[in-house]
């Protein structure tokens, strides 16, 4: 299964050429269930350096695997393997992949909304003991700032 470019869902993923979707599929076997999508590189194409961007000659390729966002209920993931190359100042190093940093194993788009989300926890959180304390002292208690009780 050789998809084109123009499908939608390979271009909000950052999938662009010469790489393609090899195949997918959906493991609804466990809890959550999972989207596996198992991405290829063109074989002859001409991979960068990720940190000079010059061209290097090709090696064997590494199967590397990223957390990507959630597709509906399913986690999704991306495989791939993903040729190493012969940079002449940098040594043997892993070709650049457009839908992630090479140190990650997760998507850009899932760090992006991961960055998010504690920003948008953060501002709910230095905003939420000003709020409380200008509570009167039962009401404060039950907005949980009450010290915990434990039973053991």
């Amino acid at each position: 299964m050789h998809e084109t470019q123009d499908n939608p869902l390979l271009k909000a993923i950052g999938i662009q050429a010469p790489w393609r979707l090899l195949s997918w599929h959906l493991d609804d076997s466990g809890q959550p269930p999972e989207l596996h999508l198992v991405i290829e590189g063109d074989e002859k194409a001409i991979y960068k350096c990720p940190i000079c961007n010059e061209p290097g000659s090709a090696l064997v390729p590494n199967e590397m695997r990223w957390r990507h966002l959630n597709f509906f209920q399913y986690h999704a993931y991306i495989t791939a393997n993903v040729p190493r190359i012969r940079c002449l100042s940098h040594g043997i190093q892993s070709a650049k992949v457009p839908w992630a940093s090479n140190d990650s194993a997760f998507t850009h788009l899932y760090e992006e909304d991961a960055v998010a989300r504690i920003r948008r926890r953060g501002a709910q959180h230095d905003a939420m003991p000003q709020r409380i304390l200008q509570l009167p002292p039962p009401q404060r208690a039950a907005a949980g700032t009450s010290r915990p009780r434990y039973f053991w």
